[in-house]
């Protein structure tokens, strides 16, 4: 297995407001297992945003868990570039801050 591959991670995200009170990790993984999550969401037509701070910060968290608070900002900030990006906004520039 090539170390890029290794390397590659993936975290898919569920937000719905009437059944969630805060975004709730739903798949994360490496290498292979990001693959599939990244196959899986474009086969579904699923916003794929690339940005590696927030990939270590939310892969530390357990699958079916909700985000902790420290993490709600950029949260917040990656729903928003979503909502824009199928808006049709340029959003190539916007990425999230993460506390440290």
């Amino acid at each position: 297995m090539s170390e890029d591959r290794r390397r590659r991670r993936a975290v898919a995200l569920r937000y719905d407001p009437q059944r969630d009170a805060a975004p709730v990790v739903i798949a994360q993984g490496a290498g292979y297992r990001a693959d599939l999550i990244r196959e899986l969401a474009a086969a579904h037509g699923v916003t794929i945003r690339e940005d590696a701070a927030l990939v270590d910060a939310l892969s530390r968290l357990e699958e079916q868990h909700t985000i902790p608070p420290e993490l709600y900002g950029a949260a917040a900030q990656l729903l928003a570039v979503v909502h824009r990006l199928h808006a049709g906004w340029d959003v190539e520039s916007t990425r999230p801050s993460i506390p440290d």
